[in-house]
């Protein structure tokens, strides 16, 4: 009799936790917005390195996946690959350890390009998530990059570093440029029109950037830009704007080709580094920014006075359609 009472019980106990726990699952599901809901990948980070270079290091959780080397424009990743347990020799073991470090090199290559700059307002990840043209040729490039180091440990364990070109014919220059650049153009016509469109007026002569007159004879090289102080951010395609957001200088005014090839600028710590390159010529004219602008602050702003000296520079010499540009940075 014991035994029956004692049996009654555990099944009883047995259907209330059953109950219990259905009644529980269904109250977790049952909010459509919870369900096939996973978490969102942690965002990576990016910091300037300190030293005399233009690097730029990206984390995730604290852990360094790369670099942006702005100087040379080139996009580094880091993949690391473990010796599997279950390997059955030695051979397959140092074999899928490097295999795992390749993989993981890619997909955080791709992480690193996703986060470069490609001008004030957007990241490459935006041109890639929105055009199929240049996604598929960002894929390509990284399925070519370039492995620069590999290191085999004592553990059994593998660590590469692969790059990709931000220039040249095979570098992201040439995926977005095409796009962006279209962008620009629809932009400035869409401009164009609503200024058509509005109420007629006598322009000030105020307004327009006065061209400061520069000392007969002197015909400058190039175009130094001191933005020392401001936080500018580097980018594929930053704007140079007067006070007013007038644009002086961005890729619609740029030579396609030499934009590709050498950049819409180069970037570097110091103005001495900056004075060395060989773009901005013996004889450079250099500006102070006053200012940033953009969402991620990588466009500067000239103050009306510099912003003549800049357009009167840029009739003797094609300082700026042919990219003869370099910004200084902290």
């Amino acid at each position: 009799m014991k035994m029956n009472i004692r049996l009654v019980l555990n099944v009883l106990f047995t259907v209330i936790l059953i109950i219990g726990t259905s009644s529980l699952s269904f109250s977790q599901v049952s909010d459509p917005s919870q369900i096939n809901q996973q978490p969102s990948d942690p965002e990576p980070q990016v910091k300037m390195e300190t030293g005399n270079n233009v690097v730029e290091q990206v984390n995730v959780i604290d852990e360094m996946i790369g670099s942006i080397d702005w100087e040379n424009n080139i996009v580094y990743a880091v993949g690391d690959g473990v010796r599997p347990p279950n390997a059955v020799s030695e051979a397959q073991a140092r074999v899928r350890a490097k295999r795992a470090a390749i993989d993981e090199g890619y997909a955080r290559l791709l992480e690193m390009v996703n986060q470069v700059r490609v001008d004030a307002e957007s990241l490459t990840r935006n041109f890639v998530n929105e055009n199929r043209v240049v996604r598929t040729k960002v894929s390509g490039f990284i399925k070519n990059a370039e492995i620069v180091k590999m290191r085999h440990f004592e553990d059994g364990s593998f660590q590469i570093k692969m790059k990709m070109s931000m220039l040249g014919a095979n570098g992201l220059s040439s995926a977005i440029l095409p796009v962006h650049l279209e962008n620009v153009r629809k932009v400035g016509i869409a401009y164009e029109i609503s200024r058509e469109n509005a109420p007629s007026s006598t322009p000030s002569t105020s307004s327009q950037p006065m061209k400061k007159d520069v000392p007969t004879g002197v015909v400058y090289s190039g175009l130094i830009i001191d933005a020392r102080g401001l936080n500018v951010k580097p980018a594929l395609y930053p704007k140079v704007l007067t006070e007013k957001n007038k644009v002086i200088y961005d890729i619609s005014i740029a030579e396609p080709n030499a934009t590709i090839e050498e950049g819409l600028c180069s970037y570097r710590k110091s103005l001495d580094a900056a004075k060395s390159l060989k773009r901005v010529g013996p004889n450079p004219l250099i500006v102070k920014a006053i200012g940033i602008s953009g969402k991620h602050g990588a466009d500067l702003v000239i103050s009306e006075e510099d912003t003549g000296k800049i357009l009167m520079a840029a009739e003797k010499e094609k300082i700026l359609s042919e990219a003869k540009v370099a910004i200084v940075v902290d």
